[in-house]
Parts: C-alpha cells; structure tokens; sequence
C-alpha cells in the first residue's frame, strides 16, 4: 500500500464534513422531519395490503414493532452523522473501501429512487381525483411530471428546507389524519372498537408483518446520516456522546412511531371498510360521497404527505450517492436531478401489487450493510474515523486492495444468503450476522495489513470546525 497522501480528489462540496457551526437541526426540528417521514402513502398501503391476512390489532402491533427496531439501529447508525457531519455515500468508504463504497451506496440510492417514482405517481393520483371532481379532467402523466418537477425543487435545498418545510406542515398532517379517520368512520358507520376488533384470516403472521414494516425504514436505518449531519453538536456535548446520541434517537422515535401507527391504522381502516389499499381511491369512495368538498381536501392531504416525505427520504440519499461516485463530475442538484428524472422513467408504480414483498427484499439487502457499518463503528475503530482519509483515491488509508474491502464484501454476500433462510426475520438476521463474520474478518485480517497506524486523524478537528 502507498504511504504517500495525495490530494483530496475525492472532495466535493456534497460529500464534504458538515461543520458544527452550520447546523441547523434540533432534536424538536428532528422530530417534525421523521413526522413527515412517517405520514407517508407507503405505510398507509402496506398496512391496508395486510388485512384481512392479519387482524386489525396485529397489524398496529407489527406498526409499533416494525418503526421501534430501526429506530434502535439508528442509534448506532446514526452517531456517524451526528459527530463527523457525513453523508451515507462517503461514510460507507471506511468500511469498504474507496472503490467498494459505491456497492452498499447503490444499495441504498436504487430503492430510494423506485420509492421517489412510486410515492409520486400516488400523489399525481390524488391531483388527478381533484381535477375530476372539480373539472371532469383527467391527465395522470401530466400530474407526474408536475409534482416531480416540484419535489426535485424542493431537494435542491437539502435539509434546511425541508426541515422548515415539516415544521409547518406536521401539525396540518395530524389534523387531517383525525379528519380522515373520522370521516371513514363516519361514512360507514362503523365504530372504533368494531374496527379494532376484525380479525384477519390467519395466512399472515405478527412476523412477517413486522419485517414488511421494518423493510420500510431499512434503507434510511442505514442513511440516516444524510439528515443528522446537520444536527446541532452543543460544545458541552461533544465528549458525551452516547448521551447526545440518544436525544437525538428519542426525538426520531417520537416523530415516526405514532405517526406510523396513526397512518397505517388508516390503511387498514380503508381497506376493512371500502377494500381500498390505494389512499386516493379510499377517499373518492367514501369521503366524496360525503361531501365533495372534504373529498378535494383530503385529497391534497395526501398531496401534501408527500410533498413531506418524499424529497427528504427518497431524493437526498440518491443525490449524495451520485456525487460521491462522481465526485468532479457532478454536482448536487444535477445529481438530484437525475435521481428524479430515473425514478419517474422507471415508472415504478408497475410494481403496485407488490409493496410487502419488496420492502422485504429491500430489508434483506440493507441490512448486513447496517451491521457491517456497526461492527465497524463501535467494534472495529472504536468510534474513530479519519476524515481525510475518505478523500483520497490512492495512499489513503481506506484504500484497501484497489479500493475494496473484501472482507466487507465477504459479510455481506454471506449475511444476504443467511438471511435468505429466515424470511420472517430477513432484515434481523442479516443484521446480526454481518456484526458476527465482520468485526472478526476485520481483526485477524484486514487490521494486520491495513492498521490504524495508516489513517490519519490530526485533522479532524480543522474538518469539523
């Protein structure tokens, strides 16, 4: 291995450390962002795609199980973020190395990229119900292009509008998730407590329903450094990190557990009650029937939705990833860009009928990386890393062998195919496995080879400041 450091070429002003001093996120502000998160259509259609497989009751507990367990891995996962200011697409350089990270980056950017094309097809749903209702005019694509054109915009701003962006809308989301609920209650006569009360027909199970929810958070369990490099590091918390760790932990579980249970209890309760799972169906069946003018109200609910979830978890990590592959040839918002325009082409929304299956597969591939990043962090360096290191494509002490960790890579292949055997708890397996073969291949391994004594951490403090 070269010893000689060279330039920084791996450097762009998206891949760079967030300093403390430019932070603008709080544990308040955190909370409100996850809450956008959580009010998103993809929950409300797993949740309704589950019954009548699973009773009411076991599809809530799944809800509270399934956003509980990333939440736990994002406390290790997170810290990474919070403490160096990085991005996922250059944080996973450290553990397999600056050629390998472009694989668990991919893994994580393509299905943020089928979500982005997915959630804005439903959004273009519920805009093209309005015009019906309003103007007896349908036109879905022109819809999909608008509200992409729309959502790109919004990302080209990163965090800070989105967070300011949640901050107003959260509120609203509560409010018209309660008139939601009410009003398919209402429509159909039908009580809470009879509702809570339907029991499924028994193909399904609590676990599985379980992993399809946790498939859900897999891919921002893994990224969540993309939103937390931004949060606030006060001075007197920077040698207590563990304790910063989780405040910041506590407020995501706020933000994103009982909104997620709120808006998948709405799903199910669309699906028992119109068989439903498609939100913007749901409301033209029981809600317009009611009153036209809810109807386009809660319509834009979903718009709104969204708009509040979409750019923050499906277009940010895309774009991180595209720059830290391509670090001098594109820039953010052309990577932003892109992400968006690929996840419209792709038209995702082909895939509708499919959601559980899919967030499992998505949870079965993201979750060794999620290990392998925890093996790493706590186990392996002991919470350091080097930032200069991360930008140098030969010399650096991320290097590895041309570029690759190949003991990163061997956990990894060997945690999917395990996992595989465990469909009920693919994500769970596949987590705990890649901690298991990683921190060992890493210590009587690559660490002979490719000590600690390479990197270079004089540094960090002029990265941070």
């Amino acid at each position: 291995m070269c010893t000689k450091k060279e330039s920084h070429d791996l450097l762009n002003e998206a891949t760079r450390p967030v300093a403390y001093s430019k932070r603008t996120v709080g544990q308040f502000n955190l909370s409100m962002i996850w809450f956008g998160f959580a009010v998103q259509l993809i929950i409300f259609m797993l949740a309704g795609q589950l019954y009548p497989s699973c009773s009411v009751m076991e599809i809530l507990i799944a809800l509270i199980l399934g956003n509980t367990v990333p939440a736990i891995v994002i406390y290790f996962t997170q810290e990474l973020g919070v403490k160096y200011g990085l991005s996922y697409g250059t944080l996973v350089r450290v553990m397999f190395g600056i050629k390998g990270g472009i694989l668990p980056g991919w893994l994580r950017a393509v299905p943020a990229i089928f979500w982005f094309g997915f959630q804005t097809w439903l959004c273009a749903g519920a805009v093209d119900a309005v015009c019906i209702m309003i103007w007896d005019y349908s036109n879905i694509n022109l819809w999909i292009i608008v509200f992409g054109i729309l959502q790109i915009f919004t990302t080209f701003y990163g965090i800070r509008f989105i967070r300011i962006l949640n901050l107003f809308s959260s509120p609203a989301l509560l409010l018209m998730g309660c008139i939601l609920t009410y009003l398919l209650l209402h429509g159909s006569g039908t009580t809470l407590g009879e509702v809570l009360a339907l029991k499924g027909d028994g193909s399904g199970s609590l676990a599985g329903a379980t992993m399809a929810f946790i498939g859900g958070w897999a891919t921002l369990a893994c990224s969540i450094q993309d939103i937390v490099k931004d949060c606030k590091v006060p001075d007197g918390e920077k040698t207590n990190w563990p304790r910063l760790n989780l405040r910041y932990c506590v407020s995501q579980w706020l933000g994103m557990v009982p909104a997620s249970v709120l808006f998948g209890f709405i799903g199910v309760l669309s699906m028992a009650l119109t068989g439903e799972w498609n939100p913007t169906l749901a409301i033209s069946a029981v809600v317009g029937d009611v009153s036209i003018p809810l109807a386009i109200l809660c319509e834009f609910f979903i718009v709104f939705a969204t708009w509040t979830t979409n750019p923050g978890a499906n277009l940010l990590n895309p774009a991180y990833v595209i720059c830290a592959t391509f670090p001098k040839k594109v820039n953010f918002k052309a990577a932003v860009l892109l992400a968006g325009i690929v996840g419209l082409v792709i038209m995702p929304w082909k895939a509708s009928g499919d959601i559980q299956t899919i967030m499992n597969y998505v949870g079965s591939a993201l979750g060794p990386v999620a290990g392998i990043m925890i093996g790493d962090y706590i186990f392996v360096r002991k919470r350091k890393i080097a930032l200069s290191d991360l930008y140098i494509s030969k010399g650096g002490g991320y290097h590895y062998w041309n570029g690759v960790n190949w003991a990163a890579v061997l956990a990894y292949v060997i945690s999917v195919v395990v996992s595989l055997f465990f469909p009920n708890w693919m994500y769970t397996v596949g987590l705990l496995a890649a901690i298991v073969l990683y921190v060992p291949l890493m210590k009587v391994w690559v660490l002979k080879k490719y000590p600690d004594s390479l990197l270079d951490y004089s540094l960090n403090e002029e990265w941070l400041k």
